[in-house]
């Protein structure tokens, strides 16, 4: 039995793979149906005009903030928006009399006199008065005029010492 089944268990796989194969499915013989009333055409290489009208937002990669060392008003500009500017150009022009008014008069305090604390302490009042700080995170503006005061009485009485160990 074992051997009747052992030849007849191939057989049957042969038979089955011999069958599968011998079915071939042929495509329909139907031709498909004509298109009536199309016109051909030539293809030929033509320019086409691109018109595109995009919104948006233009950004700069880079940015720089300007800021000035003295305060006064812009009494020439040499740069716009959009310019290209160099290392160390010229951007605009500040009126600096009312700075230098105040400069004059500090100095005009030391000029002439013996440099004493009293004189110091004129000549510092003189520069904190002419200084025009914002107030921001750092200081308020009383803060930051106190200072200018203390750095140049700090400043001047250095620069004594110094002049007196050099004479």
């Amino acid at each position: 039995m074992k051997a009747t089944l052992a030849i007849i268990t191939p057989s049957l796989l042969v038979a089955l793979f011999a069958a599968s194969c011998e079915k071939r499915q042929e495509g329909s013989t139907e031709k498909p149906p004509l298109v009536q009333g199309a016109r051909l055409e030539k293809v030929a290489a033509s320019a086409v005009d691109e018109y595109s009208e995009p919104t948006g937002t233009v950004r700069s990669k880079t940015t720089t903030v300007l800021s000035s060392k003295l305060m006064g008003a812009v009494i020439a500009l040499h740069a716009h928006e959009g310019d290209r500017v160099r290392e160390g150009q010229v951007l605009i022009e500040i009126d600096g009399r009312d700075a230098r008014a105040h400069l004059d008069k500090a100095e005009a305090a030391l000029r002439g006199k013996r440099p004493d604390e009293a004189t110091i302490k004129q000549a510092a009042q003189f520069a904190a008065e002419a200084a025009d700080p914002s107030a921001d995170l750092r200081g308020s503006v009383e803060y930051k005029k106190d200072l200018v005061r203390v750095l140049t009485a700090r400043a001047l009485r250095k620069a004594i010492e110094r002049a007196q160990k050099g004479a």
